[in-house]
Order: C-alpha cells, then sequence, then structure tokens
C-alpha cells in the first residue's frame, strides 16, 4: 500500500511539474502531438515520392508515317554488359532492339526518333522503364515521353522529355563528373569492394538531403549536384558511382508505406540490399545496409520489373556495422570541402578498366569487418559523433517475400555467367 501510495504522489509531483514548466497540460499534449503527427507525416512522404513513367500516344494514319521527324540513330551497334544492366536482360528481343535504340537517342540528347522494329506501346513502356533502371548517367530524362502509332497499335514515333540539364549539357556533366569522381577517388583509396561500398553509402548521405520539393529528384544529378533529392535520386546517385567503381549495383523499385526505390548491391558471396534514403537519418545509419530479403520483407516489397532481379540471400557482409558498433559506431566522417566543389581532375573510367576482371575485384573482398571504418583519404576527415545511429530492429522473423522468380532462371544465369564465385544459394 505504502509503495502504491509513493508511486501515486511520484506521478502528481511529475504532472505538476510539467504543469508548470508548460504552463499548460493540455498545450504540452497537443505540441507532442503534433511533432508525432509531422514525423510519421514526413516518414510517409519519404517513401510515396517515386514518379512513375508517364506516356502519351496520339493516333496517326499510315500516310503520315512517311513524314515523322526521325533522328536516324538505330543503336544498333550498341552492346550491353548483363553483369551491370540486368533489366536488358528481362526483355524480349524486339524490346532489346528498341532498347539500343532508345538508349542510342537518349544518350545523344536526340529527341524525336522512328522506330526500326515493330512493337506495341506496352514493349515500348517496357523498354523505356529498362533503359531508365540500367542507366543513372542519363540524368537529363525526364519520367515522361509521348509517341505515336497507327491503327495496327504499332508504335512508329517516340518523343523524348529532358529537364533543364539539356539545355547547357556540357556545363551540367562537368558538375555532375566532378561531384561523382571525388566519391570514386575516395572510394578507390580503399582495398575491398565491401570497404568501398559502405564508402560511396557514407559519402552520398553526408552529401545530399532528403527534400520532397526538391528539383530533378528522380535523377542522380540532383543528388550528387544539387545535394537535394529523394529516394530516386539517393538509389541512382549510388548505383552510377558503385557501377563506375566495378560493383555490380542495381536499381530497385517496389513499395515500402508508398512508391519507393532502394538498390541492390552484388559482393563476393551473392546479393545485398541497400536503402540509402533510410539510412539517411540524422546522420549516416546502416539500418537497412546489406540486408537480405528475408531482412527486408517486414519493410519492402518489390513490383514490376524488378521483382525479377536476383533474390538478396547472401550474408557474409550483413550487418557487419551493427555487429561492430561498440568499436566503430562513432567513427563517422564529415566533408572537409564544401559539398559543391568540382574535382575535374578525376578519372571516371574505374569500371571500363575493370569490366574483365570482374572476378578478381569480388576476390578482393575480405571477411574481417575491424578493418573496415580504416578510411585513409584527403578528402574526408573523422569526427567524432556519440549518437550512434545504428540499429538492429529489422524484422528477421517474416519468411516472406524472397523474390524468387522461377521464371526468370535464365535472366539470373546471365547475371552470373562470368562470375562463378558468386555462391550457389543465391537464387534459392
Amino acid at each position: 500500500m505504502k509503495k502504491t501510495l509513493k508511486l501515486i504522489i511520484l506521478l502528481i509531483l511529475v504532472l505538476a511539474f510539467s504543469v508548470a514548466v508548460n504552463n499548460n497540460y493540455y498545450n504540452l499534449r497537443d505540441n507532442i502531438q503534433s511533432f508525432l503527427n509531422s514525423t510519421f507525416a514526413f516518414a510517409s512522404e519519404k517513401t510515396n515520392d517515386l514518379q512513375d513513367i508517364i506516356s502519351n500516344g496520339k493516333l496517326i494514319s499510315d500516310d503520315d508515317v512517311s513524314s515523322l521527324e526521325d533522328s536516324g540513330i538505330t543503336g544498333e551497334d550498341y552492346t550491353q554488359e548483363s553483369t551491370y544492366y540486368p533489366y536488358y536482360e528481362l526483355l524480349s528481343s524486339n524490346e532489346k532492339t528498341l532498347y539500343k535504340q532508345i538508349y542510342a537517342n537518349m544518350n545523344s540528347l536526340a529527341t524525336t526518333f522512328v522506330l526500326t522494329t515493330k512493337v506495341s506501346s506496352d514493349e515500348v513502356n517496357k523498354s523505356i522503364e529498362a533503359v531508365y533502371n540500367d542507366h543513372p548517367e542519363l540524368f537529363w530524362l525526364n519520367t515522361s515521353y509521348s509517341y505515336k502509332y497507327t491503327a495496327n497499335g504499332n508504335v512508329v514515333q517516340i518523343i523524348l522529355s529532358f529537364n533543364d540539364t539539356a539545355k547547357n549539357i556540357d556545363s551540367a556533366k562537368n558538375k555532375f563528373n566532378a561531384s561523382a569522381n571525388k566519391i570514386i577517388n575516395g572510394a578507390n583509396k580503399l582495398s575491398t569492394n565491401y570497404e568501398k561500398e559502405k564508402y560511396v553509402h557514407d559519402a552520398i548521405i553526408k552529401l545530399a538531403s532528403y527534400d520532397l520539393n526538391s528539383d530533378m529528384n528522380q535523377s542522380a544529378y540532383s543528388a550528387l549536384v544539387n545535394g537535394s533529392t529523394v529516394c530516386a535520386g539517393y538509389a541512382r546517385a549510388f548505383q552510377y558511382i558503385m557501377i563506375e567503381l566495378g560493383i555490380p549495383t542495381y536499381y530497385v523499385t517496389g513499395t515500402s508505406n508508398g512508391e519507393h526505390a532502394w538498390n541492390i548491391v552484388r559482393l563476393s558471396d551473392g546479393y545485398y540490399n541497400v536503402d540509402l534514403t533510410w539510412d539517411d537519418s540524422n546522420g549516416v545509419s546502416y539500418t537497412y545496409f546489406n540486408l537480405t530479403d528475408k531482412d527486408f520483407a517486414s519493410s519492402h516489397t518489390r513490383t514490376g520489373f524488378s521483382v525479377s532481379l536476383p533474390a538478396c540471400t547472401a550474408t557474409k557482409y550483413r550487418k557487419l556495422e551493427t555487429k561492430s558498433s561498440s568499436s566503430n559506431s562513432t567513427k563517422k566522417y564529415y566533408s572537409s570541402s564544401n559539398k559543391s566543389s568540382n574535382n575535374s581532375n578525376s578519372n571516371n573510367s574505374t569500371r571500363n578498366n575493370n569490366s574483365n576482371n570482374t572476378n578478381n575485384n569480388y576476390n578482393n573482398d575480405v571477411s574481417n569487418s575491424n578493418n573496415n571504418s580504416n578510411y585513409n583519404t584527403n578528402d574526408y576527415e573523422y569526427a567524432n559523433d556519440n549518437n550512434s545511429s545504428t540499429n538492429d530492429n529489422i524484422d528477421n522473423s517474416n519468411e516472406t517475400n524472397t523474390y524468387v522468380d522461377t521464371n526468370n532462371d535464365s535472366v539470373n544465369q546471365n547475371l552470373d555467367e562470368n562470375n562463378t564465385d558468386v555462391s550457389s544459394n543465391v537464387r534459392e
């Protein structure tokens, strides 16, 4: 009884103190409720920011086809590395031909071209989405296009849409490359693919801030140059830099409390999920870094094309930052120079130099996680941060959503045909 009375008295004192400090208990309650509402609303917005590709078709007569504007670019000589561009492998033969033509015109900033193969509007949309998902370097693209088709349903012409960077593309490319190369050069000073991956993850999060109203926020440019982006920008910037480093990294779309984008990374033992958007939480965190599909099942669901990407079942590099958080969690790096620094003396050809040596890159990964925070670079300096942002709150009990597509075994085989060191359990 005495203990109960003491507890009641203590609660009364706490309540009285709250009233005294805030003058009004109800104002305090309302302020807390308002804060919680705004926090959860922001969390919801942070995963409902992915824009769908929008198309607009116009029916024309057969007589009008011969007078259509055409860039003359066919892309027929274009070759595709399946290791780095998985969405190309998911297409039919006709769609692959169209993919090459679309990419060649996008890369040349040609807005209008006549198709060289007979395809439907659905095939056009699928091919454009594949190019868009495979090529984050095409930052000048808008997520919309139009097309013209005839009465038989065949699309005969595509009209692309570009953002404002296309107006001064040379300047935009210089800024983009300068920002990307700074991170690439820093990562290349590290010895393993895991260390490079973590470095890039941290650097992009430090460079960019989440902003639903940011310009061109579906592009890698928004993250790397503007420093303000949404999930698509985080994921495309990460994808671009990792590919330049010779580390296969894919762009993934799906849902996570709304439309969302993240990445799949392949290291020496297989595939992992990485979500920079959600790891950009009050600084750098590793809550969604190198996790399996089982880890992601409670929070992320792949949709559309991304369902057919390889399953993420590797574990060698899973949650290493959480496991070593007692010794490394306070070590983070901060840029020692302005975020918009234009270091244009960098070389952006790492992936091209390493594309024939992918197996060697993977074999360089090491399992000793105690060294993965030893960044020795000139671009970044260490700073102590007592607010550890690592978490281990992913639900591991949900066994669903393994993303194994039994109809796409040949696709997964194509992705791995030159990389025999990937463990056989990747596509269980």
